[in-house]
């Protein structure tokens, strides 16, 4: 501002030195012409002069201006911040000027509403921000008078990356800043399995961000051949890594593993030292097995092994013959003995299906007298008057107990000639 005040000054200044060349022009015109053409000729020599003071004026005012207006800076190259931890936003006025009564504006064109931070009328108007970054930004008040109008962000979370835009409505000056979030996390190695004489080790870390790579060193810190490494991206973005390699004992049983972000400059490093324990050596074969002597018992034992089996071979196929002809013989002997018993059975059970018929016969008869007996008793009854009936009693009684005696002979008859049919069916069974 004190620029500024100061170029208005020399333009007033300047307008009124023209003004005064001017009136010395003419008046020198006047005085001292001695001609007309000289006369005419002073006077465009001091209207050119009365043009030029006011231009080169002009000049110079410009030039202060230029020199007054302070130009908005920022950082070449992107700012780099950890999750949770807090980050600074550089931005600055230059040359210096006291910015505590302009206006800065911190905003990312990708947010809707895009302001970071709003300074105006010495104040930080908390209603104009995105709701993400409520109480998390801020400027250093006490450097606003050195032109410093840097922005600090609190607790920086994974969204907060982004292009951000330093801007000053006075100067129509801005800058802009690229913000990289990143996460890193410690690693933990250990020893996966044993195979023959070599060790498996497996490294893994969690919580990074972005991508990391993971690798493995040895104690010369030279890479070694490891397996692809595993990726896997977690529902907070924040990426795990592992990784396995197979190692073999060297003079130098330490190895390291490696976990590194080299767009954050971020690194982790876990080392392990294998023990020679860990390491089965196995001996180189001997030369002994190259004797003529071992090699002829070995043969000896595979031919007299080979015997046995042939032998054993032999008698378990003839007994499994002989089985075989056992259990058919056996099978023929329960055939016939099934066609003999046929026959009898069949006979024995036609004769005692004759004898149902007989009796069945016989009791039919028996309840057919019976009937006849009972029609012939109700008809007499019929037959007779009465006073017949009053007058001889008795020889109804006489003629009811004639009839259940001639009822009871016949059920006698009838229980002989079972008896007698029973007595015959066992004969024949026997």
């Amino acid at each position: 501002m004190l620029h500024v005040r100061a170029g208005q000054s020399f333009m007033v200044l300047c307008d009124q030195c023209s003004v005064l060349v001017f009136q010395i022009a003419v008046v020198f015109a006047l005085t001292h012409s001695c001609s007309d053409a000289d006369g005419l000729l002073s006077l465009v020599l001091w209207r050119w002069l009365f043009y030029v003071v006011p231009c080169a004026c002009e000049v110079a005012v410009w030039s202060l201006r230029c020199r007054g207006q302070s130009e908005v800076i920022g950082p070449l190259q992107p700012v780099v911040a950890l999750i949770g931890h807090d980050i600074l936003l550089p931005c600055n006025l230059d040359p210096v000027m006291d910015a505590t009564e302009m206006t800065v504006e911190w905003a990312r064109p990708d947010l809707d509403p895009r302001f970071v931070l709003v300074w105006r009328d010495s104040v930080d108007m908390e209603s104009k921000k995105h709701p993400s970054y409520t109480s998390r930004t801020s400027l250093f008040k006490n450097e606003l008078k050195n032109g410093n109008i840097s922005l600090k962000i609190s607790k920086v979370k994974l969204s907060d990356e982004g292009t951000y835009r330093c801007f000053v409505p006075e100067l129509d000056r801005y800058t802009t800043v690229q913000l990289v979030v990143g996460a890193a996390s410690s690693s933990a190695a250990w020893i996966n399995s044993t195979i023959s004489s070599r060790v498996v080790l497996q490294c893994e870390s969690a919580g990074w961000y972005p991508e990391p790579e993971l690798l493995w060193l040895d104690g010369e810190g030279k890479l070694l051949s490891a397996g692809p490494t595993e990726t896997l991206r977690g529902p907070d973005d924040l990426y795990t890594v592992s990784s396995r390699v197979t190692v073999e004992k060297r003079h130098s049983n330490n190895i390291t593993c490696r976990v590194q972000q080299r767009n954050t400059n971020q690194s982790r490093e876990t080392h392990i030292h294998v023990p020679d324990d860990f390491f089965i050596v196995i001996s180189p074969p001997s030369n002994q097995t190259n004797d003529p002597n071992i090699i002829a018992v070995v043969i000896g034992a595979l031919v007299v092994l080979i015997l046995i089996l042939a032998v054993s071979f032999v008698v378990w196929k003839k007994r499994r013959a002989k089985c075989k002809k056992k259990k058919s013989e056996e099978d023929g002997a329960e055939i016939g003995l099934k066609g003999e018993s046929e026959p009898l059975m069949s006979g024995k059970e036609e004769d005692d299906d004759v004898d149902r018929r007989e009796a069945q016969i016989h009791e039919d008869k028996r309840e057919i007298k019976q009937d006849q007996l009972v029609l012939e008793t109700e008809r007499m009854k019929d037959i007779k008057s009465p006073q017949e009936e009053r007058i001889n009693p008795s020889n109804d009684r006489e003629s009811l107990i004639t009839i259940e005696q001639e009822t009871h002979e016949e059920q006698e008859v009838t229980g002989r000639e079972e008896e007698h049919d029973v007595d015959n069916s066992g004969e024949k069974v026997k």
